[in-house]
């Protein structure tokens, strides 16, 4: 019986790496939860655009059940959100409060959203595994303080999360994986002048987090690794 997996955020250019790399493995069905759909995974569940969180969770929540395994309490052994975005700017940006919510949309929001579904389906002995960013983690972020926010948000739940009493499943392992820049078209075309040999290919950080899923080399849960 194949293991399944959700990534949320499963249609952009990270998740459809994830997506593809489990797809390959021959060991992983593939849900991918995000705005758009993904051919690549065995299923897809389209956030809505609008309506309540909670009705927005709720509904997210009853469509995994409805793709869990018949032999297993939710059918979901891994959790994977690779859903996010960033904005630079410092305090005196014009578009400073615009982009902090923006931030909150896109990077915060999914997260919470994985964290409280996987809270729902996720199986005993299963992986949360969420995305921080390593420059923030570091220190201070001056220059993009929108998402230094969000970023630092997004370490603190980590670290909630892996304590006792955080809602999470028995034995649940929460990673946080923190890139520093990924190899992406659209990193490219922003930093056409950077040495794209220093960046991390997409296929190492999906690499990492299958291998995690699969049990070789889990961290310890609360673990904040670069990648």
């Amino acid at each position: 019986m194949l293991r399944s997996v959700v990534v949320w955020g499963g249609a952009g250019q990270l998740g459809r790496v994830v997506v593809s790399h489990f797809n390959a493995s021959n060991r992983w069905r593939t849900i991918s939860v995000d705005l758009l759909q993904n051919d690549e995974a065995a299923a897809n569940i389209i956030v809505p655009k609008a309506g309540p969180v909670e009705s927005n969770a709720l509904y997210l929540i009853n469509a995994l059940r409805e793709l869990a395994s018949p032999d297993s309490r939710a059918g979901i052994d891994a959790a994977v959100c690779v859903a996010g975005g960033w904005a630079g700017g410092n305090i005196a940006s014009s578009t400073v409060l615009q982009d902090f919510e923006g931030q909150l949309s896109c990077n915060l929001r999914p997260a919470l959203m994985c964290a409280h579904v996987a809270s729902q389906v996720l199986n005993e002995d299963g992986l949360l595994v969420l995305t921080g960013a390593q420059t923030v983690y570091k220190g201070g972020t001056p220059g993009m303080i929108p998402y230094g926010l969000v970023k630092s948000a997004t370490h603190h739940l980590i670290a909630s999360l892996a304590l006792p009493q955080s809602g999470l499943p028995a034995r649940t392992t929460v990673v946080g994986i923190l890139p520093t820049t990924l190899d992406t078209e659209m990193n490219r075309k922003w930093m056409p002048k950077e040495d794209f040999s220093r960046w991390t290919p997409l296929v190492q950080v999906a690499g990492t987090v299958l291998k995690w899923a699969d049990g070789r080399e889990r961290p310890q849960n609360g673990a904040m690794i670069p990648v």
